[in-house]
């Protein structure tokens, strides 16, 4: 009774030997179930050395924020590209860096809007090229956060 599993569709890579060591348990002596187990707890533990960490789902979700951070972006989309449930995501997220993703990117997305405006940008022109939904509400969260309206911020800088 041999089973052909070429057919099934390449999810992982799997070492095949587990496939035939698995076949060959039904002509094994003794305790065929301690053999079969320690079989699929090899194969368990090779599957999910292949699965991403913690830190490079970390990881990837800052170097997406980092290309997108001028569009709207939601979890849901992060955590699909990631393939990964978003309420995990976001927990891990903030165990990793002590801030949800939203406070992380409004973080990133000031940080961008600072350099535009030191580099003479309009504010106008900023708050649109940094992601958010209008210019008032750039000029309240760049405010709250370097205590600074982004004009003033603009007008200290160039003294």
């Amino acid at each position: 009774m041999s089973a052909d599993f070429s057919a099934l569709p390449p999810v992982f890579a799997v070492d095949k030997a587990i496939f035939e060591e698995i076949d060959a348990v039904h002509e094994a002596q003794g305790r065929k179930d301690i053999l079969l187990s320690s079989i699929l707890m090899r194969w368990y533990h090779s599957l999910f050395m292949q699965l991403p960490q913690k830190s490079d789902r970390v990881l990837a979700v800052k170097e997406y924020i980092e290309v997108n951070y001028m569009q709207p972006i939601r979890v849901e989309e992060i955590a699909d590209a990631l393939h990964i449930h978003r309420t995990h995501l976001a927990r891990i997220f903030k165990q990793s860096t002590g801030k949800t993703m939203q406070e992380y990117l409004i973080s990133q997305r000031l940080q961008k809007a600072r350099d535009m405006l030191c580099d003479g940008k309009s504010v106008e022109e900023t708050a649109r090229l940094c992601g958010f939904s209008s210019v008032s509400h750039f000029s309240k969260t760049f405010s709250k956060y370097y205590s600074f309206a982004p004009k003033a911020f603009q007008k200290d800088r160039r003294r």
